[in-house]
């Protein structure tokens, strides 16, 4: 079980999040964007912001657990949902 420290740690970044990182998730998976294999790279994934902030936030939902890095190429980072990312969008769109 977590500790409380951990749970609140947790609550404190879920309230941090906002349309544009559900918008994200959204793509992920409507792109299809659900393994290593087919992962998306930060240019790939549709957004209105600078790639250094998509970066950020791509970081904040992988601490998360909502999204994992992809095999990489090169020096490009790439990005897919999780299944915990799955379950939470599907949560914030109802």
């Amino acid at each position: 079980m977590k500790t409380s420290e951990k749970l609140r740690e947790e609550v404190r970044i879920i309230h941090k999040l906002d349309m544009a990182d559900i918008a994200i998730l959204y793509d992920l998976s409507e792109d299809g964007h659900i393994s290593k294999i087919t992962a998306a790279s930060i240019a790939g994934i549709n957004f209105n912001r600078s790639p250094k902030t998509a970066h950020r936030r791509l970081c904040v939902l992988e601490t998360l657990g909502y999204v994992a890095r992809g095999f990489s190429v090169g020096r490009t980072a790439m990005f897919y949902i999780t299944p915990e990312g799955l379950d939470f969008l599907n949560k914030a769109l109802q």
